[in-house]
């Protein structure tokens, strides 16, 4: 339950790190694959 509220708000983060600028969105993705893997076992 916590990782997939976690996982949300780190996808909200991203997005608005996406409108204001492309290439802070690729580098989070990639300097947190752990949120997303935590996010399907969750």
């Amino acid at each position: 339950m916590l990782g997939v509220a976690v996982g949300t708000i780190h996808r909200v983060v991203r997005v608005i790190c996406f409108s204001r600028d492309g290439r802070l969105a690729v580098v989070e993705e990639l300097l947190r694959p752990a949120d997303r893997w935590r996010v399907r076992l969750g």
